[in-house]
């Protein structure tokens, strides 16, 4: 037992830090912590050298997870991967566009073959539905601040960490999202590259706003968490891991229907 326990905080690593998931199985990410997002930087760290100008790559200058890519279930086959600007070109992208109300189900029928992703938008919009609800919730104040969950407000970039905050599309292609993992709100990183199959769809759930980028990021730190427990051999995608769980911190009861 013991040696068992060693293994796995050495995988995480001593201090808390996120390990690359290819390397170790359980990355540790780090507690939720406010001063630590207001403190974020936001932007390249580090100036670009002159002879790094002249190389027209962008990658030099946008953000990679250092955790590397985010494995996807077996079913949905990556081809090839792209940032924001590369597949929305008529306006620039921004995380939340409609707060009134989204789609998760239109444009997402191609991905829903996949046990995980039917996971991730049932639980989203069920969620949803529940917060909105004037039967369990004060219709005055669903009326004058909106409903006391919203998807969106998981994400954060270019903002400060605090009650209604409001994301912004950030052009480096980084952002924090905040999930529940092990007993208490962690920070997850993410970048913006998007998997794509070779007949040009997106591998992400996505709402039916054009450009519109929080169900995507969300998805992808949802998938991290997910990838751990993820059967990558058996006919059934995911173990113990629950989406609602990760998104709440709330231990939902999974009762079979035979």
């Amino acid at each position: 037992m013991l040696s068992s326990t060693a293994s796995f905080v050495l995988s995480c690593g001593w201090t808390g830090g996120i390990t690359e998931s290819r390397k170790g199985r359980y990355p540790l990410w780090p507690e939720w912590n406010e001063a630590d997002v207001n403190a974020e930087k936001w932007d390249l760290t580090k100036p670009i050298k002159e002879k790094e100008k002249s190389i027209k790559s962008p990658n030099l200058i946008l953000f990679e997870d250092p955790e590397g890519k985010i494995e996807l279930p077996p079913s949905l086959k990556i081809y090839t991967w792209r940032r924001p600007h590369e597949f929305i070109t008529e306006k620039l992208p921004v995380v939340i566009e409609r707060e009134t109300s989204f789609d998760l189900i239109a444009a997402n029928e191609h991905i829903m073959a996949s046990e995980l992703m039917r996971w991730i938008i049932s639980e989203i919009i069920m969620l949803w539905a529940t917060c909105q609800d004037t039967k369990l919730n004060d219709k005055s104040l669903l009326e004058s601040v909106g409903p006391p969950w919203k998807p969106w407000e998981h994400v954060y970039a270019l903002c400060k960490a605090m009650k209604g905050h409001v994301a912004l599309y950030n052009s480096y292609g980084k952002y924090v999202v905040r999930l529940y993992w092990m007993g208490c709100w962690r920070k997850i990183t993410v970048d913006d590259t998007m998997p794509f199959d070779r007949n040009d769809n997106l591998l992400l759930p996505t709402t039916t706003c054009y450009g519109e980028l929080w169900p995507m990021l969300l998805s992808k730190a949802l998938i991290k968490i997910a990838s751990i427990d993820m059967n990558m051999a058996g006919k059934k995608e995911l173990g113990e891991f629950t989406v609602l769980h990760a998104l709440t911190g709330w231990h939902p009861e999974i009762i079979p229907l035979r």
